[in-house]
């Protein structure tokens, strides 16, 4: 057999993006189409918690965790028709967290 399957994907959009939380402390590297890069001067737990947390807050449901390890993990987010995908990469011996956040409306 054979099988295909496919899945449309928005656009990331900057307005629906700053809207959402960034942890402190930290700054922002860049934004552009890929989503909003950021640096967070702490640990891959805590930005994970942190998310965890945040989102809910603010009505969006997890619908997918993907954690590879201790030092990678992307989480995926969704309230009504918007989605936000938060990628998290650790460093290693350091609390220094990279976040790439996508955000889009479906």
């Amino acid at each position: 057999g054979f099988g295909v399957s496919a899945q449309v994907v928005r656009a990331h959009q900057p307005a629906l993006a700053n809207a959402l939380p960034l942890p402190l402390p930290g700054h922002v590297m860049q934004e552009d189409a890929r989503g909003r890069h950021y640096f967070f001067e702490g640990t891959l737990a805590d930005a994970r918690t942190f998310y965890t947390q945040e989102m809910r807050k603010r009505g969006y449901v997890l619908v997918e965790d993907n954690t590879n390890g201790a030092l990678a993990s992307a989480l995926r987010f969704q309230r009504r028709h918007e989605v936000a995908v938060v990628q998290m990469q650790g460093a290693t011996e350091l609390d220094l967290t990279r976040i790439n956040l996508l955000a889009m409306s479906e």
